[in-house]
């Protein structure tokens, strides 16, 4: 996988797995470094093997501190457009589209060795895994783009926690957050589809239940702090697409421009579309 220096022995519970040795694991470019920890299922007699990661650490070193890429999040409840707006937005302007849960279903696809194993071995009943493992498999996912030149990256449904906004912007550039605005009833209508049976209605309401109960608790983690917040935009996404989109297209491009200008729009409603006059120089 990667270049790994291993540093002691010892056991530290995780889930129901047992870590077995921990080490430095550095990714392939200038400025990543995790800790790690390889592990093993006791029910599997040391088949199930897995590198799991426990926390980051910056190199340290005057010639590691710069920024290495520059991120955008796209967050919302689910329904919202994140990945249609995410397309969109990656195809215009040539930004590197990443969505952490494809990653993880890739893995499952084509992936194989410590990289699955670490995310099956410690996924929830629903299916997520951890949130330092998921900032690490997206870090992992950038770096490969970095190989390429490539520096800057919108990442949808993303961060999930205020943790993970932490991890990833202490080593990358943060661009801005565009957070799609749309209400409860709005979300369920785009959301849910006819289904046959009572049974599928159901699982369809829990499913949805479960989404906007988590981009909610992202929301509650995230917001209170001004670093967040600072490069925040809430976009009013009852719209239709084509009604804010070209308004949304052109913050994004004049704020890769000039990363270091303050937003000078916060917030893309009804009345801010209506009007061109926010958005000429």
């Amino acid at each position: 996988m990667f270049p790994q220096l291993l540093l002691n022995l010892f056991n530290y519970p995780v889930n129901t797995k047992s870590v077995a040795r921990r080490f430095w694991s550095a990714l392939p470019f200038s400025g990543f470094w995790e800790v790690c920890s390889r592990t093993y299922d006791k029910s599997a007699c040391h088949q199930d093997r897995a590198t799991i990661p426990l926390k980051g650490k910056p190199v340290s070193g005057p010639e590691n501190n710069s920024k290495v890429a520059t991120v955008i999040f796209i967050i919302g409840g689910p329904g919202s457009g994140k990945s249609t707006i995410a397309t969109r937005l990656a195809a215009d302007l040539g930004l590197i589209h990443l969505n952490p849960d494809e990653i993880v279903s890739r893995l499952e696809i084509i992936g194989s060795g410590d990289e699955w194993l670490a995310a099956k071995g410690t996924m929830d009943e629903n299916g997520a895994v951890p949130d330092d493992l998921l900032s690490l498999l997206l870090k992992i996912e950038i770096s490969k783009h970095l190989n390429a030149h490539q520096r800057v990256f919108l990442i949808e449904a993303f961060p999930r926690s205020y943790a993970q906004f932490m991890d990833l912007t202490s080593i990358c550039g943060y661009g801005l957050t565009i957070s799609l605005d749309v209400s409860s009833a709005t979300l369920m209508r785009r959301f849910m589809f006819e289904t046959k049976s009572f049974s599928e209605r159901v699982a369809q309401m829990e499913d949805f239940l479960k989404r906007e109960d988590a981009f909610a608790g992202a929301e509650l983690a995230l917001y209170p702090h001004d670093n967040f917040t600072d490069g925040l935009v809430k976009v009013c996404a009852e719209l239709k697409v084509e009604e804010f989109y070209p308004h949304l297209k052109d913050l994004v491009a004049r704020k890769l421009a000039s990363p270091t200008t303050a937003l000078w729009v916060k917030e893309l409603g009804m009345e801010m579309v209506s009007s061109v006059d926010h958005f000429e120089s």
